[in-house]
């Protein structure tokens, strides 16, 4: 391989291995912007998979729903509020299944 070549493998290489800068300001707001999306995903299912559950499995009337993401929407609100913490929910839901959350 020759000179010319050799430099333009090196050209095609650096190419290929783009480098951004970003500023820190930049980078928390990626972040920032990631961690909205979670909860806003979190929250979507918090309400749908207990919703699509109680609708496959029980006869609800449509009014029942209503009441049911009152009460999801009053119970998040206490736990953002901190009136209620997470190791709470996890002990209730432990004495009512017998279901345990592990950390892996």
């Amino acid at each position: 391989m020759n000179r010319q070549q050799r430099r333009q493998q090196k050209r095609l290489k650096q190419k290929s291995d783009t480098v951004y800068t970003l500023t820190k300001e930049q980078l928390d707001d990626i972040v920032e912007n990631g961690v909205k999306q979670a909860v806003a995903e979190a929250v979507t299912l918090m309400f749908a998979i207990p919703m699509k559950v109680i609708h496959d499995n029980l006869e609800w009337a449509p009014e029942n729903f209503y009441w049911f993401a009152d009460k999801i929407e009053a119970e998040y609100q206490e736990f953002s509020r901190g009136t209620i913490k997470v190791e709470e929910y996890k002990k209730l839901v432990s004495e009512l299944t017998g279901m345990k959350f592990v950390k892996e």
